[in-house]
């Protein structure tokens, strides 16, 4: 009996493992469809004309982190995923907090040892009057060399 119960235990765990296995595989197959339908390239940034690129890939740190904030601030979500990742957009709930959206201010872009993109410390007054401070990151280490929100809204 208990030789029994030890093998149905084994049996259900390496079931529930393939399943756990499989789901994973599908979601990921999954993602690489939605990227690739959203033309984002390895690094799930947006392709964009050469001309139009290279302004974006001139761009410092803290002009991107402002223009990206002030496409929220007009509700331009197009502007907008110049600077996102091509993957997942910016969900209703995000783009309600951030339409109507201002710049308070900026501070100087500094970086931290072991992340590969800048922070750009900002303040915003969200259009119900609430002020956030907090520290946006971006990066661009992308082949087409432009920053890319990455978190810190």
């Amino acid at each position: 009996m208990k030789n029994t119960v030890i093998i149905v235990a084994a049996i259900i765990i390496v079931v529930l493992g393939t399943l756990v296995v499989m789901q994973h595989h599908r979601l990921a197959l999954y993602r690489e469809a939605h990227r690739q339908a959203a033309g984002a390239n390895d690094y799930q940034m947006k392709k964009l004309p050469a001309d139009e690129n290279a302004r974006y890939a001139a761009l410092l740190a803290d002009e991107a982190a402002r223009g990206f904030f002030e496409a929220c601030g007009r509700g331009d979500w197009a502007e907008v995923e110049k600077f996102w990742p091509g993957v997942a957009s910016l969900n209703d709930g995000a783009k309600e907090a951030l339409d109507g959206m201002e710049v308070v201010s900026l501070g100087k872009p500094f970086s931290q040892q072991g992340y590969p993109g800048m922070f750009v410390p900002y303040e915003i007054r969200l259009k119900n009057g609430e002020t956030k401070k907090f520290n946006l990151a971006i990066r661009r280490d992308n082949p087409a060399r432009r920053w890319m929100v990455d978190g810190g809204i």
